[in-house]
Formats: C-alpha cells, sequence, structure tokens
C-alpha cells in the first residue's frame, strides 16, 4: 500500500582461511530513511567494515573494532558508540559517520574526490597519521574533537572544502593546512546565529596561497525585515544591514539602515541581512562568522572574506 517502506539491506559477513574475525558487507543500492541493517552485540570485533548504499548500525553503547579499514561509499549511513577501526575510507559518495568516539589507529583517512562525508562524532581520534581532504572532496564535521598524533593534524588540498554546520568550538589537537585552491566555509544561516567556522588548534593553522576562508553572504537573511539585530528596513525599498557599521538607508530614504552591534575588540556574530524592497526586489544576506584560536604558528596567505551580499533588483 502507499505506506510501504522498503527494508534495510542485509549483511554479509565473510571469512577468509587462516582470519580469526569476519569482514562486515553492507551493500545496497541506497539509504532508505527508518530502515536500517542492525547488528546487535555490545563488543563486536571485524577484520574490516565495509558499506556501500546502506545504512549499518551498531547497538546504542557497543564498542565495535576492525582490525582493517571502515570504508563508506555510496550513499551510505553509519551510526555507532564508539567504533575503533584501522582507518577511514570514502573513495566517493556521500557518508554519514553518526557516533560518539571515532578512533583510528593506524591508517589515519582519505576522503577521496568528489565525496561528502559527514562525521557527527563527539570526538575523532586519529592516532596515526592525518586526515585528508582530496580534490573536489566535502567534510561537514560536526565534532567538537579531532585529535592527531604529533606532527599530523588536518590537511585540505586543492578543490577539498570542509564545512562546520555548527556553533559549537571545534577542538583541533594537531595541524591544520589548507592548499592552494581548498576552501574552509560553514553554512548559511536564516534567522538565529545557527552556525559559524568556530575553530580552537594547539598546532600550526597553515591558509596557503590560493586557499580560502569564505563566508560571503552566510550570515542572518535578508527579509521584511532583514534578519539580525541590524536587519535593514523594508519599505517601499530595502535598507542595508548592519554589523560593525551601520547598514545604508535606501536611495529613496524610505527603508533605514540596520544599527551596529557586537563587540570591537571581540566580535563573534554574524552580519545582519538587508531590507526586501517593493516588486520583488530583495536584500542581502549578512556575512558569516569566523572564531580562530591558534596556539602554534598561524600563517595567512590566503583569503578571508565575509561581505555581506548585495540586493537583487531595484529598489535599495
Amino acid at each position: 500500500g502507499g505506506g510501504a517502506v522498503s527494508g534495510g539491506a542485509g549483511a554479509v559477513v565473510v571469512k577468509r582461511p587462516g582470519m580469526s574475525n569476519y569482514h562486515l558487507l553492507v551493500l545496497s543500492t541506497a539509504v532508505v530513511a527508518g530502515s536500517s541493517t542492525p547488528v546487535a552485540g555490545a563488543s563486536l570485533s571485524f577484520a574490516s567494515i565495509t558499506v556501500h548504499g546502506g545504512w549499518l548500525g551498531f547497538d546504542a553503547g557497543s564498542v565495535v573494532s576492525a582490525s582493517g579499514l571502515l570504508t563508506s561509499s555510496g550513499t551510505s549511513k553509519v551510526a555507532f558508540s564508539t567504533l575503533t577501526v584501522s582507518g577511514l575510507s570514502v573513495p566517493a559518495g556521500s557518508s554519514i559517520l553518526n557516533g560518539s568516539f571515532l578512533n583510528l589507529t593506524a591508517d589515519g583517512a582519505a576522503l577521496a574526490a568528489n565525496s561528502t562525508t559527514t562525521i557527527n562524532a563527539l570526538v575523532l581520534d586519529v592516532q596515526a597519521g592525518g586526515l585528508n581532504v582530496g580534490a573536489g572532496a566535502v567534510l561537514g564535521p560536526n565534532l567538537s574533537t579531532m585529535a592527531f598524533a604529533s606532527g599530523q593534524g588536518l590537511t585540505a588540498a586543492a578543490g577539498g572544502t570542509v564545512i562546520q554546520s555548527t556553533t559549537t568550538r571545534l577542538n583541533v589537537r594537531g595541524n591544520v593546512t589548507f592548499q592552494s585552491g581548498a576552501l574552509l566555509t560553514h553554512t548559511a544561516n536564516t534567522a538565529t546565529r545557527a552556525n559559524v567556522v568556530n575553530m580552537s588548534v594547539t598546532g600550526n593553522f597553515d591558509l596557503q596561497a590560493g586557499s580560502s576562508i569564505t563566508l560571503d553572504g552566510r550570515g542572518y537573511a535578508n527579509g521584511n525585515p532583514g534578519f539580525g539585530p541590524g536587519g535593514g528596513g523594508s519599505y517601499i525599498s530595502g535598507g542595508g544591514g548592519g554589523h560593525g557599521g551601520r547598514g545604508g538607508d535606501s536611495s529613496d530614504g524610505t527603508a533605514f539602515g540596520g544599527a551596529s552591534y557586537d563587540s570591537l575588540s571581540d566580535p563573534t556574530d554574524l552580519g545582519s541581512g538587508g531590507g526586501d524592497g517593493g516588486s520583488g526586489a530583495t536584500g542581502g544576506a549578512g556575512g558569516g562568522a569566523l572564531v580562530l584560536s591558534v596556539g602554534g604558528t598561524l600563517t595567512l596567505n590566503g583569503r578571508i572574506s565575509a561581505n555581506g551580499n548585495g540586493a537583487v533588483g531595484g529598489g535599495h
């Protein structure tokens, strides 16, 4: 009937001669909402774990380990409490990893070209190797801590993107490097301050020439009036959004610009949105926010930009 829901993918376990643990494989064409492949057990050990296009769910509170890699490809989802594997490989597709502790013991993490990986784990502990975001790959970390071995860290290559979708501080115990062509940004906001780049790095932070932290138009949204503490007014025309300075009044004087706000010495808020005007004209969203603390050497040879967007159409 119309309420039917497809079932989850089946699980395949493979044990090679002479090996004590099984390889766990969950293979499907796509993740189906509400249809997981549950694997029960409080303490589980595998040779490796491979998920392709499925939703693998371990018991809440369970401790799971694999002597080999966790490989996630296609459109996949893995839910866990504590997961310890030799490394993480995302060769392609879109992967979501939900858990409390993800420990990588030997091989680090490699996110290949054109893959998208969202890690929702309180702690990511990379005990050997680094976390490498390849060309065209997108890493969306909703993490509280990323810990690396001495001299290791997070590296985004040309075309790689790291995006934060939270206001929670990401504590990086190690180095952070953005190579030429790499991007650091956060998800766009609307009416509330929900997303910023908020990062504390114990090691070095290196924004190399040609890389960027780009937050243009990712602050409070435009509206009637604009959103944010300094939202632009809206009437026949729209006023500009404020932040460190007051927003501009509309060209015909019918709408005032938004007020200035935030701290001069420690600004952390977003830029406010401009007010919409008549005849379909829309104001621009404000600029985003960057909060960065570096314990080692801070090298800034790339571009940092958090401009507000311009209005579209007449009436401003």
